[in-house]
């Protein structure tokens, strides 16, 4: 825990060392074994702050130990700087990440993050001096999903958020049980076993692939959240994959743009005009009719079930889930699918 050690540090100082020489000593040695650390955890490498010499007259010795840990908490990323505060001042912080909306909807106390029976409904898991975090929100602890579920974490950039899950249920709605084989074993780490019959009846009821109930329509709020966090500490962009197509064209209807993938979301748009290869392959079976070829959530059920394998391109021949990114405050107007309809 670095910024623990930091502290450590500032109390070294005034407590066991010396004189300056000493101070100076263990400081250049902290900013070793602090750069090691950091190096470590896979971060960019660090600038370690300036030691000033020991003829410097004019510099007190307690503004050096004050310098090197203000410099050095700077260089740590901010997701394990949150949480190294306190419980209550991390949650805080990471209720910015939550929409306002869940808690009118489903009258959860937001102050006590209790439900109307009194029972936890929120759940933040956020170690100390860990470089990830999750929330987690259920209406009640018994539930079997949640209705929102995010996780963040720390990013090799360090004013870099990556945005890693996003989950939002409407609970109150039918379930459909895509995520769980025809024999009740979940799906998780085997995506290439389908629960067909489940699929078919969350397609029918206008779900999007990997959907299990229908969603709060809260993408709007979600980003909001997002770029009010990142404001908060310091952050300048956020990175995450689109798991699905129909994820990575709602992500850029809201001002994200890519890293990797833009030429396979524009192969897949081409390839699904009326002509093109992909729209060769709708056979109006259940997951590819002919009217996916300009919708988002029909492309999105033709590419789970498969069709860029079957259409053969060499380069193209598989799903690649595209890594996106957007910077706080700005608004990237990228758009490969142009007529799209959901």
């Amino acid at each position: 825990d670095m910024s623990r050690m930091l502290h450590h540090l500032s109390y070294a100082a005034i407590h066991h060392l010396n004189s300056t020489k000493d101070l100076i000593v263990k400081a250049e040695g902290f900013c070793r074994l602090f750069q090691e650390l950091a190096n470590l955890k896979g971060y960019k490498a660090m600038a370690m702050p300036m030691i000033p010499s020991l003829d410097n007259a004019n510099y007190r010795w307690e503004n050096i130990i004050v310098d090197i840990c203000r410099g050095l908490l700077e260089k740590m990323a901010r997701i394990s700087r949150l949480n190294s505060l306190t419980a209550p001042e991390r949650s805080e912080v990471y209720h910015l990440l939550i929409p306002e909306e869940i808690f009118k909807i489903f009258e959860i106390n937001k102050a006590t993050c209790k439900n109307p029976t009194g029972e936890c409904a929120v759940v933040f898991a956020c170690e100390d001096g860990s470089c990830e975090a999750s929330i987690e929100i259920k209406r009640t602890p018994r539930d079997q999903d949640p209705i929102f579920y995010i996780e963040v974490s720390d990013s090799r950039d360090l004013v870099q958020l990556n945005w890693d899950f996003i989950w939002v249920n409407d609970v109150r709605m039918p379930r459909y049980n895509t995520d769980i084989t025809p024999e009740g074993v979940s799906r998780w780490l085997q995506w290439t076993r389908r629960n067909l019959d489940e699929e078919f009846r969350a397609l029918s009821a206008g779900l999007a692939p990997g959907q299990v109930r229908q969603g709060l329509r809260l993408m709007d709020e979600v980003n909001n959240c997002l770029d009010r966090f990142c404001e908060a500490l310091g952050l300048k962009s956020i990175s995450m994959e689109a798991l699905y197509y129909h994820n990575a064209i709602t992500y850029e209807q809201h001002g994200f743009r890519y890293f990797e993938g833009e030429k396979l979301m524009k192969f897949i748009n081409h390839e699904f005009r009326p002509g093109g290869k992909l729209f060769r392959l709708l056979d109006d079976s259940p997951f590819r009719k002919k009217a996916f070829y300009n919708s988002v959530r029909g492309r999105s059920w033709a590419i789970h079930d498969g069709i860029l394998e079957d259409c053969g391109d060499p380069e193209f021949d598989h799903w690649a889930p595209p890594k996106m990114y957007k910077m706080i405050g700005k608004y990237f107007q990228i758009d490969t699918f142009p007529t799209a309809n959901y």
